[in-house]
């Protein structure tokens, strides 16, 4: 069985936005991971970002507690995406990661996260109810 995934620790670099395609809320969300690294005699801040696609309820909970710079931990699975470029017609891919769990952590008010005993779930942990396999053709953005 082959395995495509990735597991990325970093925080928010923006608010995330909910928006929603028919029924299914769809959030794109953005994580920046930094890295220091030592170039010559001298320490460098490196940062990477990565654009990570959430789907269902999963979403939802995102969109609702989830705000920039909050640290936050995604399990995704990787998808290539393939188009043709509209100016120059060239077939172009990208990876593209589209999330499987996502846990925030930590809170606004600088709380640890607490369990919530009536529904079982932890704060700041949700899976995805909803397996989405592929993007709709007709998504809005």
């Amino acid at each position: 069985m082959d395995i495509a995934h990735a597991h990325i620790t970093g925080k928010l670099s923006q608010d995330p936005e909910v928006k929603f395609h028919g029924s299914t809320a769809i959030c794109e969300i953005g994580i920046a991971v930094n890295r220091r690294k030592k170039e010559f005699e001298e320490w460098i801040d490196e940062v990477n970002f990565f654009n990570v696609t959430i789907f269902g309820k999963e979403a939802e909970f995102v969109g609702q507690y989830g705000y920039k710079g909050q640290p936050v931990t995604v399990f995704a699975r990787l998808k290539m995406d393939e188009w043709n470029d509209r100016d120059t017609g060239q077939k172009r891919k990208k990876v593209a990661l589209v999330s499987q769990t996502v846990t925030l952590q930590g809170r606004k008010d600088g709380q640890s996260s607490q369990s919530n005993q009536s529904s079982g779930e932890s704060y700041g942990q949700r899976t995805s109810e909803t397996v989405v396999e592929e993007y709709p053709e007709d998504l809005p953005f």
